[in-house]
Order: C-alpha cells, then structure tokens, then sequence
C-alpha cells in the first residue's frame, strides 16, 4: 500500500544559448531550480490522491538575448509540448473518476533581469523582484480557490541607440502588480462536501492532515466504508500545519 510520496529535485545553474550564435556566451541564465513534492494517497484499492502539495523555487533569472534566441525558445516550448500528448493518434482513454482532492502550489522567482534586442536598435529591459504565486483550492463555505500573484518591481524599459553610441529612453514604466482571484464554481457547496468526505475517509488511517477538515467535518463522524479502514501499520509524522492561514487554509471560526 501506497501512502505518501516525497519528491525533491534539484538543477544547478542552467545556461541557454543557441549554437549558431556568434558568441556561446550564455543568453539566459538561471541560478538554480528546486522542485519539491508530497502527496498522499487514499484508501486501496485505487489509492486516489487526497493532498498535493508543490513548491518550485526558481533562482534569479539573467541575461541579454536577442530575437532569434526569443523566438526560437518559444517554438521549442511548443513542440515539446505538442510531443508530450499526440491526442489524435492515441487510443480512445477510458472515463476517468473526478477526484476530489486538494492542491497547493506555491512559486517563487527571486528576480529576473533580462534584456532584448530587437532586429532593429531597440533594446527592450525587465526587471523584478520576488515573485510571489500561491495557488490553493482547499474550499471552504465562501470560496472554491484561491490564486494570489504579486510582482513587486516591475519595471520596463525601451532604449534606442542613437549616434555616437549615445543610448535614449523610449518608454519607461515602473509599477507593482498585485492579483488576488477568489472563484467559486458551479454547485460549490456540494463540492466542498464531496472534497471534505474524500479527505475524511481517505485521511482516517493515518490522520495525518485533519487540520483540512472544517470544524464540522472534523468531528468523529462514520464513514460509508463497511467495517472501516485498519489502523495504519506504520506511525507517520503529520504534516507541519500552515503559517498563513489566509492562503493555505479555509477561514474556520
């Protein structure tokens, strides 16, 4: 029986740069990914997941690039997304079961200061600092999930070299972005019910994420298992509850 799993991945500095280039000076560089994963899963014998959680830590992003590097970037990214799923010769997939679990993610960049040069004299510059994400979607008797973004810093700048080697600014703008999404979906209260049973009766061997229950879900309740599940077999630590309870749990009173 599967119960947890723990992922941790770690890249050193990554440089890109295209090989035609005239120089193999690095265009982009990263200092540093850090990936790190844990999920729990549920009674057997499906075992569905009922608590995700995933923080990716991105280190300063740097460099000077130019158009092509750009463009050529992006055409990558899309086929290698293309390439992960060939939807139209693959087999007909059979209807997968909705499962009701919870998600966290949180991302950090802890700057980026980039600059492009167009085909022309133009020079395009951005620049932040931390960037903040958080998603969750834990519901509670309001909302459905919650996405924060904040992008303290931005700030971009247009250059044009004129004569003599003489640098001017086009355009300038300097602000701050804060975003905060509140959703609720459709029949919202039938789902969170489904989401707290699914984390009730999966989370009762081990008891190792009862602070995601609400109070009302949280009491002793039966479970629609006949006979109930058996005591987990080895003792797990619980998960280390939340310091922000604003992003990553519901507002209980």
């Amino acid at each position: 029986m599967d119960m947890r799993l723990d992922l941790q991945v770690d890249l050193t500095p990554i440089s890109a740069f295209l090989s035609d280039s005239c120089s193999n000076l690095p265009e982009v560089f990263v200092d540093g990914v850090t990936i790190f994963g844990h999920r729990l899963f549920g009674l057997p014998p499906e075992e569905p997941t009922y608590m995700c959680n995933w923080d990716l830590s991105v280190g300063a992003i740097a460099g000077e690039c130019s158009f092509e590097f750009l463009q050529t970037s992006v055409f990558a990214l899309k086929a290698f997304g293309f390439s992960i799923q060939d939807i139209e010769n693959v087999l007909p997939l059979p209807v997968e079961t909705l499962v009701h679990d919870v998600t966290f993610v949180r991302l950090s960049i802890a700057s980026i200061r980039l600059w492009l040069h167009t085909n022309g004299s133009s020079v395009f510059r951005l620049a932040t600092n931390k960037i903040c994400f958080i998603l969750n979607d834990l519901a509670d008797d309001i909302h459905s999930e919650r996405i924060t973004l904040k992008i303290p810093g931005l700030n971009i700048t247009v250059m044009d070299l004129q004569r003599q080697n003489a640098w001017s600014t086009k355009g300038y703008l300097e602000t701050e972005v804060n975003v905060a999404m509140l959703n609720r979906t459709y029949r919202a209260s039938n789902s969170r019910r489904l989401q707290q049973k699914h984390i009730r009766d999966s989370d009762r061997r081990t008891e190792r994420a009862k602070f995601l229950l609400s109070n009302g879900e949280n009491e002793s309740r039966g479970s629609d298992i006949i006979g109930g599940p058996r005591p987990a077999s080895m003792a797990l630590p619980g998960l280390p509850i939340p310091l922000h309870g604003l992003f990553f749990l519901p507002m209980i009173s």
